[in-house]
């Protein structure tokens, strides 16, 4: 069918009619812990309530329902409660499953593959009146003992039909043997009448292996037999669309030309509007990008009027039309140049006088957005927060310009959400990309674009280091690959030790190789040590090496610390829900029984925890002792004396560094909270 086809007739019979309410990046659970916490729970409700007025045969979901893979026993428990609200009933389904459900539930290679292999409206057993299909997004994907995802859970129970898994290969195989496998996206077959749709998923896996895939055309998408032509071919997909990267998004170029509409989940924007494509064989495709239901970081692009979609699907084609909603919590960003603003001011002044100056016009205009611009994203909807969330993105040149942020944020912590983020100071550096392409980025910006769902954090990692023009910020010991690589496996794999262990495994191989070297300086100086450096980093590796043995490092630390289970520094890290999760009654995670440190003092709950608990981690990482590089050089030592000058002075002031680790490791294990 063509891709540009739509409904041409609106009265056409609702006998033969599929409609389909479709949404994406829920992100439930997001900061629940913090007074907007509830929204997007808020939020979830109001489509689901949205779906049964509109009488829809289904809801479509693209991913990301959870904001974390182990969401929290709350988050969990709230989220199965709309479920049974809206999914449960008698209401008749007048929607008809016509393909195998064991090939589109039951064919991962994994021996933890699912033991309900059918569509919830299918079983006897349950009364469903409203289905939910649901993809995993990059957040909630599968993870820890089983390889189990969080919608798992809500697929056993009956709640939601969990498609579209591509299991990942073994990551602790070298390349040469693991390869690229061919995958196959078997499509959910539905009728409604005349109507006819084939309903292919891909769940979220590595933008790197998505890329590969479909550059490659390893990916294959099976046709319906019976009457192929007359299928709607809808695409439900959940990861990179932007080019962040050109080797890490799913390039639309390369879809088969058959389809007809994809659902693009994963990137927060909202483009409800279907946009046109081409494809292979000179055809083209329409997208559709829903966009986020809940705003997970303060950016321009999270900031616009945000919309489900009602897919209808007839013998005649397909139309979206979309449906604002109305539970949004409102939110204004707006970009500021402090110094065009404040052109009376010279930068000779006292700074006193300038920090009034600034504080007085950013009052000002915080003041004019409470006042003028607000009431227009007020919807009356009942269940809609109405503080807002308003963050002024100040540039400036000049740091005399810069005033406290979190002060300033205090005289509105009682009008607006997340005060200590009302203003953001971002210095002006522009630098040329290879493409000639201007590009700002500091500190600021990637830590904004990293809380992201929609947006891969290696990549950001990667421009952050390749346009960045302060010279402490380079990486002069580590890959910019291999850091990016410890940044995703502490954020998606919620391997809390990654960049620890990549740290110290570079520590340890350049101490080695400084060793080796057999440098008779006496008495080295930091130019020496550059030096030494500099010849030591001379042969550049492939990136696609340095990426994939640091690729395999890392998840041979996560495999093993997890198979010892209590013993290992980072188990609190890495362990299943519960270990992330305690019991409000204060029962420990170990057979439901409480720690030695629980029972004998109660204030200690949420931080004593036995031998998986976060105390015993930072413990065991504290009980190192001296660096990696000391230990290195002291065990090298007797081997000649004249050679360790290097690595001893290169050790010392690693020594600092390494203890840095040691603080901040307790500071993420506590944000695991």
């Amino acid at each position: 069918m063509s891709p540009a086809s739509s409904l041409t007739a609106p009265d056409a019979d609702p006998a033969n009619v599929l409609r389909i309410l479709v949404a994406t990046d829920n992100h439930v659970g997001y900061d629940e812990r913090q007074k907007w916490g509830q929204d997007a729970l808020i939020t979830l409700r109001e489509i689901m309530q949205m779906a049964k007025d509109q009488q829809v045969d289904f809801v479509l979901l693209g991913g990301d329902l959870y904001d974390k893979n182990r969401p929290s026993r709350f988050t969990e428990m709230k989220t199965v409660e709309i479920f049974r609200e809206f999914v449960m009933g008698d209401a008749p389904i007048a929607l008809e499953f016509v393909s195998d459900p064991e090939v589109n539930f039951g064919t991962r290679t994994h021996r933890h593959a699912p033991l309900v292999q059918e569509v919830n409206f299918m079983n006897p057993n349950l009364n469903i009146a409203l289905p939910v299909f649901s993809i995993h997004g990059n957040h909630d994907d599968p993870v820890g003992m089983g390889e189990y995802s969080a919608m798992d859970l809500l697929h056993t129970a009956g709640l939601v039909n969990y498609f579209g898994r591509i299991d990942n290969p073994d990551p602790t195989r070298p390349p040469a043997t693991s390869g690229d496998k061919p995958v196959e996206i078997s499509p959910l077959l539905f009728k409604k009448g005349t109507a006819k749709l084939a309903l292919y998923g891909m769940s979220a896996i590595s933008n790197d292996r998505a890329h590969r895939l479909f550059r490659h055309d390893l990916v294959t998408f099976p046709r319906p037999a019976e009457d192929t032509e007359d299928w709607v071919n809808v695409f439900v997909v959940h990861q990179n669309r932007a080019e962040y990267n050109p080797k890490s998004n799913l390039p639309i170029e390369c879809l088969p030309a058959h389809l007809d509409l994809v659902i693009w989940g994963h990137e927060h924007e909202c483009r409800i509007i279907p946009e046109e494509h081409a494809v292979r064989e000179g055809q083209s495709v329409m997208v559709c990008q829903p966009g986020s239901s809940v705003a997970t970081s303060l950016i321009h692009g999270e900031a616009k009027p945000k919309h489900v979609g009602l897919l209808k699907i007839s013998s005649e084609g397909f139309a979206i039309t979309p449906l604002p909603l109305k539970t949004i919590r409102p939110m204004i960003i707006k970009t500021l140049d402090i110094e065009k603003e404040l052109e009376h001011i010279r930068g000779n002044e006292p700074e006193k006088y300038i920090h009034n100056e600034v504080e007085k016009f950013l009052r000002q205009t915080v003041e004019e957005i409470l006042e003028t611009q607000l009431d227009s994203l007020v919807t009356g909807h009942p269940d809609q927060p109405r503080v807002p969330r308003i963050q002024l993105k100040v540039e400036y040149t000049d740091p005399k310009f810069v005033i406290n942020a979190v002060r300033f944020g205090g005289y509105y912590s009682k009008r607006v959400a997340q005060p200590e983020k009302l203003i953001l100071f971002k210095t002006r550096r522009l630098k040329s990309d290879p493409n000639g392409t201007d590009v700002a980025m500091d500190r600021e910006s990637l830590a904004s674009i990293i809380q992201r769902t929609g947006s891969s954090i290696e990549e950001h990692v990667t421009k952050y280091f390749q346009t960045t023009q302060d010279d402490k910020a380079q990486l002069k010991l580590l890959s910019i690959k291999g850091m990016a690589e410890g940044v995703t496996y502490h954020v998606d794999k919620d391997y809390k030790s990654g960049i620890e262990e990549l740290v110290t495994m570079n520590i340890d191989k350049a101490v080695e190789s400084l060793l080796k070297m057999g440098d008779e300086a006496e008495d080295p100086t930091d130019q020496v040590v550059d030096e030494a450096l500099s010849r030591l980093l001379g042969v550049k590796r492939k990136p696609i090496q340095t990426e994939e043995e640091t690729r395999r490092y890392l998840e041979e630390k996560r495999v093993t610390a997890r198979k010892r289970g209590p013993s290992v520094k980072s188990a609190g890290a890495m362990l299943d829900s519960d270990v992330e999760e305690e019991e409000e009654d204060g029962r420990g995670v170990l057979g439901g029984f409480a720690s030695d440190e629980e029972t004998s003092n109660g204030s200690n709950r949420g931080r004593g925890r036995g031998q998986r608990g976060r105390g015993r981690a930072t413990r065991a990482r504290g009980s190192r002792g001296t660096p990696a590089a000391n230990r290195t050089a002291t065990k090298t030592s007797a081997r000649s004396s004249k050679n360790t000058s290097i690595a001893s002075f290169f050790s010392q002031n690693t020594s600092a560094s390494s203890s840095s680790r040691t603080k901040k490791s307790v500071v993420y294990e506590s944000d695991s909270d």
